[in-house]
């Protein structure tokens, strides 16, 4: 299933606003999954944090707005819908 059918799949909006996606991990597959999920439709899917242990080392690489190294407050974000932790080790 790629990432529109995914999308359509679960609806794309939740109560009338995009879909917002946390992140937890931008290793090899994190990257992957940010990349993916930043190429989606933003009026139906919208990446709104990326936790990480050092931010500095993934400034260029993620938005350096959604980079974090707090993921509580990932979770008690209202505007999040879906966690993906794709943390290594």
């Amino acid at each position: 299933m790629n990432n529109y059918a995914l999308l359509n799949f679960m609806g794309g909006r939740i109560e009338g606003r995009p879909l917002g996606i946390g992140i937890i991990g931008v290793g090899h597959v994190g990257r992957e999954v940010y990349e993916r999920t930043r190429q989606l439709d933003p009026n139906r899917a919208v990446v709104r944090h990326v936790a990480v242990r050092e931010p500095g080392n993934y400034r260029g690489i993620v938005d350096n707005r959604l980079l974090t190294t707090d993921v509580k407050s990932m979770i008690g974000d209202r505007r999040m819908d879906i966690l993906v932790e794709v943390a290594g080790g």
